[in-house]
């Protein structure tokens, strides 16, 4: 069985190895990540992505996240149907969602468990 984690718990495992959780920044960098874990899981599934809406209560669609090792707001998304939607004012975090297509995107309540996708950070850091 593999290790699953919280979104908390997904940042500090990909930081403790010199690694943040992905950021996904425009199309051709979506592309890649579908073809590398289709290539590697061989079907869509939960992972946690590096992005958060800073706790906002709003159930807005439309509310800002923010990818958590830039900073910077996130302006390119791969958003499921009627997502993200905040449901119970929980859900702030944000992960690949295998009832999706394509590795459609959902927020989510944080302290969910499921697995996360690292990337080597920008040398600029």
């Amino acid at each position: 069985m593999e290790p699953k984690y919280n979104w908390f718990e997904a940042v500090h495992e990909c930081g403790r190895r010199g690694y943040q959780l992905v950021e996904v920044h425009d199309g051709d960098k979506h592309n890649t990540l579908l073809k590398s874990l289709n290539t590697f899981l061989g079907k869509s599934t939960d992972l946690w992505l590096g992005a958060n809406d800073q706790f906002n209560d709003d159930r807005d669609l439309k509310r800002l996240f923010y990818w958590t090792s830039s900073g910077k707001r996130m302006t390119f998304s791969n958003w499921s149907n009627d997502n993200p939607n905040n449901d119970g004012g929980q859900e702030h975090c944000v992960h690949t969602w295998e009832k999706a297509d394509n590795f459609g995107w959902n927020d989510i309540v944080c302290t969910y468990k499921m697995g996360y996708v690292c990337e080597e950070r920008p040398k600029n850091c």
